[in-house]
């Protein structure tokens, strides 16, 4: 994660027309949702002569799965629905940034009101079958 700066200056060209929602995400490292509430922040911030930067603060694990249906037969069926699990940040509050340079760091503080991270769940796509093989059968 070292290569992915924590605070990321916005630039007309990470947000492009000409670029897909995709693309977007994967190089800002943002959920697809987010893509149209950041080009809508950039452009406002653009017509007040202001800079919008993200903050990147956490990489955590995320898990995904489809619900599977057994049946006595044994036979295995894909239904539509998965189970999901993530970190959300409950009550999530900035109180200072500190930025250290040549042994001299400076503190900068911050007025906010914590609020609550909780991402989109995403759906895991995962065509097919999978080997439950493994699963022993009563």
């Amino acid at each position: 994660l070292k290569e992915i700066a924590p605070i990321y200056k916005v630039t007309a060209s990470d947000i492009l027309a000409t670029k897909t929602v995709s693309e977007i995400s994967s190089s800002l490292y943002v959920a697809e949702n987010d893509v149209e509430k950041i080009r809508l922040a950039y452009n406002e911030a653009v017509l007040q002569d202001e800079t919008l930067f993200l903050f990147r603060f956490a990489a955590t694990d995320y898990y995904a799965e489809d619900i599977t249906h057994f049946f006595k037969d044994g036979e295995q069926i894909d239904c539509n629905g998965y189970i999901a699990q993530e970190t959300v940040f409950l009550g999530f509050d900035v109180i200072s940034l500190t930025f250290f340079d040549d042994g001299i760091s400076t503190v900068i503080p911050v007025a906010s009101s914590p609020i609550d991270i909780i991402d989109d769940i995403t759906n895991p796509n995962v065509p097919g079958k999978r080997d439950f093989s493994w699963l022993k059968k009563f």
